[in-house]
Formats: C-alpha cells, structure tokens, sequence
C-alpha cells in the first residue's frame, strides 16, 4: 500500500513538472532571427515604404538604406512578402505603353524579364492589352494605384528568371528559420518596362 502511494506521489511530480517545463517553454519559445536584402535591378537602389510581411501579418522589421533586414520569429518555416503600393507613376510613361504594344503585335519583343515582370501590372502572369489600359489610366490620372496596391513587385533573386520562365518566379520566399541562409529579394518597379524608375 505504501509503495502504491509512493508511486502515485512520483508520478504527480512527473506530471507537474512536464506541465511547468510545457508551460516555461509556451512562455519563452525559441526565437530565430531570418536575414533579408532586396535590391533593385541595374544601377536603381532600395525602393522606399516597403512593407514586410510574415505569413500574411504585417511585420514591425524595418528595411536598411543598403536593403538588409532581419526578421525574428518563434516559427519554424514563414513565408515572407514586401509590398510598397507609394509613387506608382515613377519611371511609367508613354514609352512603356509603345514598347508594350510593339512586344504584344510581335513588332520588338522585351527582350529582359525585367521588363516582363514590369509590364505585368495586373499580376495575370502574362502582357496583354489590360495592362496597356492601366498603364494608360494611370497616366491619364484616372487611376493611382495598380492591382492589389502595388507599385513596386518583389520576387524571389534567387529564381534562374529567363524571358521564358519569368511568370514563374514567386513573389514570396518560403523560409526554414533553422537555415541561416540570406534571403533575397529583386525589387521590379511596375510600369516600367524601360527600367528607367529610381528608388527615391
């Protein structure tokens, strides 16, 4: 009877000391700092006003002048998206509406997936005349802004991009936050299929 008791007492202390040691670890989780950059192409800098996201959420980590950040997080694998929907006529003009139409008729085609990344300004994963008509409403100030509050397209620098694959590179990274690798992200200014936008 007595060792029964014994026994009982032991596993008590058992389990409340698996419940405290759950509950110290929900109260203090293991945090893991992710590293990030974004650049923009050719000689543009950081776009300003970008917003970093985390699994959908608006994350407080800040964008450096030189386009590092640092994301920390108790979750094993996020997802990350920047977004900046500010200044939606830097760099678009008339010309980006002539090129657009030349590469749609076959005329001269874009020859940088850059540009066709740039051109997509709907986000449909191809160039079509919808886009030449919001180009053309934002020029004409019937509209300022693009689909979903977009102005600038960031999307993953590490995608093998080519003028045949580049409606496949992913506008997100998913992230393992145990792999100390640096994410990177190529920022795209819409619009702007000349590349002639600047980050300021």
């Amino acid at each position: 009877m007595k060792n029964t008791q014994q026994l009982k007492t032991s596993f008590l202390f058992l389990f409340i000391f698996i419940y405290s040691f759950q509950l110290i670890s929900a109260q203090n989780p293991t945090l893991f700092t992710v590293k990030g950059h974004v650049s923009g192409y050719g000689n543009i800098g950081v776009p300003h006003d970008v917003r970093i996201y985390v699994n959908g959420i608006l994350n407080d980590a800040v964008i450096t002048g030189n386009g590092n950040f640092s994301i920390i997080t108790s979750d094993s694998n996020i997802k990350v998206e920047l977004k900046q929907g500010t200044d939606c006529l830097n760099g678009v003009n008339v010309g980006d509406i002539i090129r657009m139409q030349n590469h749609i008729i076959g005329k001269t085609q874009l020859d940088e997936p850059n540009k066709l990344l740039a051109g997509d300004v709907n986000h449909d994963l191809k160039l079509s005349i919808l886009d030449i008509i919001m180009i053309r409403s934002l020029i004409l100030g019937k509209n300022d802004i693009f689909v979903n509050n977009r102005s600038w397209s960031f999307v993953d620098a590490d995608f093998p991009i080519n003028t045949l694959n580049w409606n496949q590179v992913n506008h997100f990274i998913q992230v393992n936050t145990s792999d100390p690798k640096v994410i990177e992200f190529k920022a795209i200014k819409l619009g702007d299929v000349d590349l002639n936008a600047h980050a300021d």
